[in-house]
């Protein structure tokens, strides 16, 4: 089989979306909207792999996710924070519920 006859049997793109609704991402940027949506921010400076290594950045990271979405009674979101050269330096939990922001912060920060 040729390239150009494989390529046509490839699956669309159309896919990605709902691989990402699957895995409990929401698509885009954080803009101003979502963000006034979630009011009640919790910082976890240091949550990166570069900080805890692979493994461990991954183990946490996906039990906070998986926390999130389990247990908020209200909308989240996720934000990468990023200094002045825009170098990962750990992760935003933002939340509609300033329960679930409580909550969160005595499990994971």
């Amino acid at each position: 089989m040729r390239y150009y006859e494989f390529a046509r049997q490839a699956a669309p793109i159309h896919w990605v979306p709902n691989l990402e609704a699957s895995a409990g991402l929401k698509a885009g940027f954080v803009d101003d909207a979502r963000r006034a949506a979630t009011p009640y921010v919790i910082d976890c400076p240091g949550l990166t792999r570069a900080a805890m290594g692979d493994d461990k950045f991954e183990d946490v990271f996906r039990e906070a996710r998986d926390w999130c979405r389990t247990h908020c009674t209200a909308d989240h979101e996720i934000e990468a924070m990023r200094d002045g050269q825009g170098c990962l330096t750990g992760y935003r939990f933002r939340f509609a519920s300033g329960g679930d922001a409580t909550l969160f912060k005595t499990s994971f920060c």
